[in-house]
C-alpha cells in the first residue's frame, strides 16, 4: 500500500486512493497515512448470495460498521467508504419502499438526517437543488411546468379572474 502511495504521489496527477475491504481499525493510522479512503466493509451488493441486487440486512449493516470509524474520518484523514446505496426500485434492489426511504432519510433529508450524516445532506440538498433547477430550464422541464416561456403573444386577457387563489394547490 505504500509502494501504490508514493507512485500516486509521484505521478503528479490527482488520484483517488481507496483501500478496501473489511478493513481493521487497528490499522486506521496506516490507512490513514497512505489512503484517501477505506472500504470499511465488503461489497454492499449480495453478488449472488440473494435473488436481489442486495438487501436490507446488507444495506443497514454499513451503518452499524460506521460506528467504530466515525470519528475517523474528515479531509485531513481521510473517508470512509461504506460502498454503494443501492435504493434504485423495488423489483431490482430487494428493498422495499420503507427501507429505500430510510436510506435516503439516513443521508439525504435535512430534517431527518443523524448528526453523523448534516455535511452528507447539505450536498444533497444542494445537489437536489441544481439537479431540478436544471431540468426545469429544458424544454421537457419548462412542459412539464406548462410554462411557454418568454415569447410575445397577439393577446393578453389579463391575470385569471380567479387571482392568486390559482396558484394554490386544491
Amino acid at each position: 500500500m505504500q509502494a501504490w502511495s508514493l507512485a500516486i504521489a509521484h505521478s503528479g496527477r490527482p488520484i483517488w486512493f481507496t483501500v478496501s475491504w473489511s478493513l481493521d481499525a487497528d490499522h486506521l493510522s496506516t490507512w490513514q497515512q497512505f489512503a484517501n479512503a477505506r472500504r470499511i466493509d465488503e461489497d454492499v451488493e449480495c453478488e449472488s448470495r440473494c435473488t436481489t441486487l442486495t438487501d436490507w440486512p446488507r444495506i443497514t449493516e454499513r451503518f452499524y460498521d460506521e460506528v467504530a470509524w466515525e470519528h475517523a474520518a474528515g479531509p485531513t484523514v481521510g473517508w470512509n467508504d461504506l460502498d454503494t446505496l443501492d435504493v434504485g426500485t423495488t423489483l431490482d434492489t430487494g428493498l422495499n419502499e420503507t427501507e429505500q426511504h430510510a436510506v435516503c432519510d439516513d443521508i439525504c433529508y435535512k430534517p431527518k438526517v443523524k448528526p453523523a450524516f448534516a455535511k452528507a445532506a447539505e450536498f444533497f440538498t444542494r445537489y437536489r437543488d441544481l439537479t431540478a433547477g436544471g431540468f426545469y430550464s429544458t424544454l421537457a422541464g419548462r412542459k412539464d411546468l406548462s410554462d411557454i416561456g418568454n415569447v410575445p403573444l397577439s393577446t393578453f386577457d389579463g391575470p385569471s379572474a380567479r387571482g392568486p387563489e390559482a396558484c394554490r394547490a386544491e
